[in-house]
């Protein structure tokens, strides 16, 4: 079930909240108490080191194609700020990209409205098709079978060393929270979706997802990818 987002302008600033605020023509997130800001911009360095056709292939892309050439149709249950969903539709893939928060969604939608509007990065952003729903209460009675692999990425801690990048996303994890039960929800929906593959984004030394083992995995620096054949 797709979900309706309620709008308000202010005239002033919030107190102890956040609120989104057009800055340099884009949707950006901040918080009353913080001088931290978060905002989603396909053509920044960090993206664009991630497409780039000589970089080092991704973990995330080793776990999502395998040893396969195949474009796929891909469910990314958990879209975030959009970064794995536009890493893999630069690889040719064809992606569903679910956000259940509104604050989230608006910035992933910021951000793709305006990559479909830059000519270098439009081919890549009009693969996504962006829903705003609870991948759990999402209407699937279509989309079994639909998806070669479905894609979960559920939020877990920080580490603590971190980059100044990084320490904005101190601001999604406030926002958004962790919710392990949740998690195990969306793992069950995806499982009931008949994908040939499952991939779970976990930290490097964290447990499975609901105490499932994975058929592979690859494992990074700082967290690893679970691949659940189905």
């Amino acid at each position: 079930m797709l979900k309706s987002i309620s709008i308000n302008r202010l005239n002033t600033l919030p107190e102890h909240s956040f609120y989104l605020e057009y800055e340099n023509d884009l949707l950006t997130l901040k918080h009353s108490d913080s001088a931290l800001t978060l905002c989603v911009d396909f053509n920044s360095h960090d993206i664009q080191n991630r497409i780039k056709p000589n970089t080092a292939k991704l973990d995330l892309i080793k776990a999502i194609e395998g040893k396969g050439k195949d474009k796929l149709s891909i469910l990314d249950m958990t879209a975030g700020l959009g970064q794995d969903s536009f890493s893999l539709a630069a690889r040719g893939h064809t992606i569903d990209a679910i956000e259940q928060n509104p604050y989230v969604f608006l910035l992933l939608k910021d951000g793709l409205q305006r990559a479909q509007n830059d000519i270098n990065l439009s081919e890549t952003a009009q693969r996504i098709s962006l829903y705003f729903a609870n991948s759990t209460h999402f209407n699937h009675a279509h989309q079994v079978d639909k998806y070669d692999v479905i894609y979960l990425d559920p939020m877990f801690p920080e580490r603590t060393k971190t980059a100044k990048v990084k320490k904005n996303m101190q601001l999604l994890h406030e926002l958004v929270g962790i919710d392990d039960e949740s998690n195990i929800l969306l793992f069950e929906q995806a499982k009931a979706l008949s994908p040939k593959k499952i991939v779970v984004k976990r930290p490097r030394l964290g447990d499975f997802i609901d105490h499932q083992k994975p058929t592979s995995q690859v494992t990074g620096k700082s967290s690893r990818f679970d691949v659940y054949a189905c």
